[in-house]
């Protein structure tokens, strides 16, 4: 081991070539108590004696001379390579330099591969350990755990996995990590073992048909391999023979039963068991049988050419689904068979078509499920219907009043071996009005009464047997007779002035039967007697000259006649006039305008709001029937304005403030002129002002007034206060133009307005909360 060593250094120093420390892989510095790993290659040692790096020093390894400052050193830095030769695995480094010394354990970098042990194979459920030992390797690297899915588990020298299932079972490795790179350990197969899982694709029942071959197959999967795999019917262990198979193979297994019997249904059960436990899956077989037959079959309706039969779906199918049902229909009285078909799916109804009328029939229905397997049938007889009958013949209509139609018409041909006689008619008549009836009669003509005067009317006649309603023969329309409208009730007039008369009625019980000339027009006022009118005509005659003649709309229950004389009597007469012109007797009424007399003066006449440059004048209606009055008004000492106007009442505008004004009216009509009323004085109001503090405390009583420069003859004025944007305060006082804030909050802060004379004035006040009384003085 020495003699390696001295010649392994007279290596190193030669190769370095009197000494080139430009090559040093790695500088490890030897002092008191060092401890250093190295990698294999090319090492510089420097001396530290106490006193620092020192130039000069002599080295040693294992004990052992190596170099002098003549050439086996560099500047005092040895030199050596191979040291993979030179520590195995490691040596003391010695050094001295002027009586001092130093001593430095140097190891050389060792990397081995990770070792596996532990419990490879562990049942589903348990836990799994294994170790990864990498002791062998110098320094002790990182260790990091690989699954069978290559995803990191731990970064611990111990995986442990509690529970493990069967889908963590693999090939597992752990990989040791250092600066100089990883190395993977051998795989280790990890064995978990688990109890058989058993599954089929047959859920549900299984339905198979009486001797055909059953065939069922299931799956099993564990861990290990199965010892036993068996197939029960109801409990008992089945073998193979003759009638049955078995075959399976590590992951699956099937039964083959041949020739099955009503007894071979009922549960069969595939088991499979290993070392860890066992496992099962249960397979429920049915044995078609035929269905039972229909017990409810019933015709519900016919035609003359159908017959509609219903039934139930039969509660016993042979356990097996209703695939459909075999129809037969033979006619009875000649023994051919007219349909003979299959219908498809669970239907409960067939309606069998082509038939011919007034015909018994025998029908068969039975029943097939999805096996194949038909079950007996069940029979019924019924007959088909009779044809409708065909339109009647010749029919013909005659108006007879203004309320009846007179209707005739022959039978309709019918063939007795196909179609009924017939029991009765049916008259079916509609107006243009949207007014119908019906009526049922015996014979070949009828009267239709209780019609309307005047209206049009379809008509049609069927006839009816036990087939029902047969084809309607239809008339053109036919209009019922026209009469004259009676004339207007309760005709009255009343004079409303010297030249007006208001009139009024109640229209005319019966119009006459005519339709509407003008569809939009609707008669709330009467009904029963016939159609509503179009319109009167009013003539107006005076001293028994007609002067006049007017349309007034048939709405209309009263009118306004206009444009009359004074004093002068007219007679008056109005005419129902219906939409065939037919117009009613005259209504007379014989009825004195009222005189016109001398215009009186107005009375009450007063003068109201006024404000700064306008004032309200209004008056009670004068007398005489006025058609106008005249208004003087004047500033004192000023020239006098007139105006004319047509009402009791008038608002002057553009008048001067704090001025004094006096206002008189006079009336007009077809006479001349009244006298004027007393002079009527007033003034104007001027500037509006608001006074009062624009800032208070919480709980401290505040006044704001409102005042208006006014004269003596103004009115006392009108004193409005509002707030903006919200309500007065609850507690706030109002005295004409005073407003008190008897205990005001900071929530009443804000613009207080006060409206007079026509003006508007904004006040704001900010309240502010009261300083705390315990808090004075600081």
């Amino acid at each position: 081991m020495v003699a390696l060593i001295l010649v392994t250094l007279t290596l190193a120093y030669a190769a370095v070539g009197g000494g080139q420390t430009e090559d040093c892989l790695e500088t490890v510095v030897v002092s008191a108590d060092a401890v250093e790993t190295v990698s294999d290659g090319v090492i510089c040692f420097q001396c530290d004696v106490g006193a620092g790096i020192v130039s000069s020093a002599s080295y040693t390894v294992s004990g052992l001379p190596v170099g002098s400052d003549a050439g086996g050193t560099v500047e005092g830095v040895l030199v050596l390579y191979n040291s993979g030769s030179v520590f195995q695995p490691s040596a003391f480094v010695g050094c001295a330099s002027g009586g001092s010394s130093a001593t430095a354990l140097v190891f050389l970098e060792e990397f081995q591969p990770p070792l596996i042990s532990g419990n490879a194979t562990v049942r589903e459920g348990h836990t799994l350990v294994l170790e990864c030992d990498a002791s062998n390797s110098h320094p002790l690297p990182s260790v990091a755990w690989f699954s069978p899915q290559s995803l990191l588990l731990s970064g611990e020298r111990r995986l442990v996995i509690g529970n493990i299932s069967r889908n963590q079972a693999g090939l597992y490795s752990c990989v040791a990590t250092d600066s100089n790179g990883a190395t993977e350990s051998s795989r280790v197969a990890v064995t978990v073992e688990f109890a058989p899982e058993v599954i089929t694709s047959f859920t549900g029942v299984q339905y198979f048909p009486l001797g055909a071959t059953l065939e069922l197959y299931c799956w099993y999967e564990c861990v290990p391999s199965p010892l036993s795999v068996k197939w029960y019917h109801n409990g008992t262990l089945l073998m193979t023979s003759d009638s049955i198979s078995i075959v399976y193979d590590t992951t699956s297994t099937t039964l083959i039963r041949m020739g099955l019997t009503e007894i071979e249904g009922g549960n069969y059960e595939c088991g499979v068991e290993n070392l860890v436990g066992s496992g099962a899956v249960e397979i429920t077989v049915r044995i078609q049988l035929p269905p039972s037959s229909l017990s409810d079959l019933s015709v519900v309706s016919s035609s003359a050419e159908s017959l509609l039969l219903v039934w139930s779906i039969p509660e016993f199918t042979g356990f097996s689904s209703v695939a459909g049902f075999k129809v037969t229909a033979t006619e009875e009285s000649s023994g051919s068979v007219i349909r003979n078909l299959t219908v498809e799916g669970q239907v409960t109804s067939y309606n069998i078509t082509g038939l011919q009328p007034l015909q018994a029939y025998s029908v068969n229905i039975s029943v097939g499920n999805e096996a194949g397997l038909e079950g007996e049938p069940a029979t019924i007889s019924a007959s088909t219907a009779s044809l409708r009958l065909s339109a009647v013949e010749q029919l013909e209509v005659e108006i007879v009043s203004s309320t009846e139609l007179y209707l005739q018409w022959m039978a309709p041909v019918t063939n007795p071996s196909t179609t009924a006689a017939v029991q009765f008619y049916v008259i079916d008549y509609k107006s243009d009005r949207g007014n119908e009836g019906s009526s049922m009669v015996s014979g070949l003509s009828h009267t239709l009464g209780g019609l309307e005067k005047g209206t049009n009317y379809t008509l049609s006649v069927a006839g009816v047997n036990e087939a029902g309603v047969g084809k309607a023969r239809l008339t053109d329309s036919v209009q019922t007779a026209v009469d004259a409208p009676s004339h207007p009730q309760l005709f009255s007039a009343i004079p409303l002035s010297p030249f007006s008369l208001r009139l009024n009625w109640i229209a005319p019980a019966d119009s006459g039967g005519m339709l509407f000339e003008v569809m939009k027009l609707k008669f709330y006022f009467f009904h029963l007697a016939g159609r509503p009118l179009q319109h009167y005509t009013l003539e107006v005659l005076v001293e028994n000259n007609s002067v006049e003649t007017q349309t007034l709309n048939a709405l209309n229950s009263s009118a306004i006649l206009q444009g009359l004389t004074q004093n002068t009597s007219y007679v008056l007469c109005l005419t129902a006039v219906n939409s065939a012109r037919l117009e009613s007797q005259k209504g007379r009424v014989t009825v004195v305008t009222l005189p016109v007399g001398q215009p009186q003066v107005p009375n009450s006449v007063q003068v109201t709001n006024v404000t700064v440059q306008t004032a309200n004048i209004v008056w009670e209606e004068a007398g005489g029937y006025p058609d106008y009055y005249i208004i003087q008004y004047s500033q004192q000492n000023h020239s006098v304005e007139t105006v004319q106007v047509v009402a009791p009442y008038h608002t002057i505008t553009g008048l001067h403030p704090l001025s004094h004004y006096t206002v008189k009216v006079a009336s007009h009509n077809y006479n001349g002129m009244s006298d004027f009323s007393q002079d009527s004085t007033f003034g104007t109001f001027g500037q509006v002002t608001v006074e009062g503090p624009t800032e208070g405390l919480s709980g401290e009583p505040l006044s704001l007034h409102c005042m208006v420069e006014s004269i003596p003859a103004s009115p006392s004025p009108l004193f409005v206060w509002s707030r903006d944007g919200g309500s007065l305060p609850a507690t706030s006082i109002i005295i004409n133009g005073m407003l008190s804030l008897p205990e005001p909050t900071p929530a009443d802060t804000g613009v207080y307005v006060c409206f007079v004379a026509g003006v508007r004035r904004r006040h704001s006040v900010s309240i502010y909360s009261k300083p705390n009384s315990s808090t004075t003085g600081m």
